[in-house]
């Protein structure tokens, strides 16, 4: 067990519950090149649930996770917020925090610049270097705060993306390939963090090769038998 860094304040560490929510997924269809990639594809997420996402790949994750947040035109069926679609919404992008595949880091930009550009490009407010560098102490980047990320590893590279978890307020976070390029102890650091925002009632959906021994329940969403199997439950009850 990695000793963990205390989780960054919020006004006088305050760590509320989220209030209730649903996004409600209807009937999502998406088609690649004549290929169906997934078909009538429904759900509802609501407060404190951990879904992965499951597939192989070319199956569909990131095609799914993209349409989620509103990223990808090319799929068919609704998609709501809160019962409004999320392209009306004026809450979803607010209430949403996606991190994709890449990590999305600019090689010339050292560590803090890169997280305080990634929560600026999502957030209404930009955060104090105080809390960005407390975001960077919590993923074990905090000595690499004035160092350019083209000179960091790969894992160090996806640290950096992470570390908005500590820093962006969001109740629901979806996450393509969370864990990759990380080490055990950055797997750890995660799996911990993803618990303790489900222990705050928010909701993660996710995709990941690499499945850690999560301390909760959590469900699946199986693309290619969506049809016969749908979401099952991996807590020893039935969903």
């Amino acid at each position: 067990m990695v000793e963990l860094a205390s989780p960054v304040p919020r006004d006088a560490d305050l760590i509320e519950p989220y209030e209730a929510f649903e996004l409600d997924v209807q009937a999502l269809t998406c088609e690649r090149e004549y290929r169906t990639l997934f078909s009538g594809l429904s759900l509802k997420v609501a407060n404190s649930e951990l879904v992965r996402v499951e597939g192989c790949n070319g199956s569909g994750k990131s095609t799914l996770l993209r349409a989620l947040v509103g990223l990808n035109s090319d799929v068919d069926g609704s998609i709501y917020w809160n019962r409004e679609t999320i392209q009306r919404s004026e809450t979803y992008r607010q209430q949403l925090l996606y991190i994709g595949h890449q990590p999305g880091v600019k090689a010339e930009l050292t560590a803090l610049e890169n997280l305080r550009w990634l929560v600026q490009c999502s957030s209404l407010s930009a955060p104090s270097d105080s809390v960005l560098l407390e975001a960077l102490k919590a993923v074990r980047l905090f000595g690499f705060s004035d160092s350019l990320a083209g000179q960091l590893s790969a894992g160090q590279k996806r640290r950096i993306a992470l570390a908005r978890l500590w820093v962006e307020n969001c109740p629901l976070w979806v996450l393509d390939e969370p864990f990759t390029a990380l080490d055990a102890e950055g797997i750890e650091l995660l799996q911990l963090r993803m618990e303790s925002h489900i222990d705050q009632q928010g909701s993660i959906l996710f995709t990941t090769h690499q499945m850690p021994s999560f301390a909760l329940p959590w469900q699946s969403l199986k693309l290619e038998a969506f049809a016969n199997e749908g979401i099952s439950g991996h807590s020893g009850e039935a969903l």
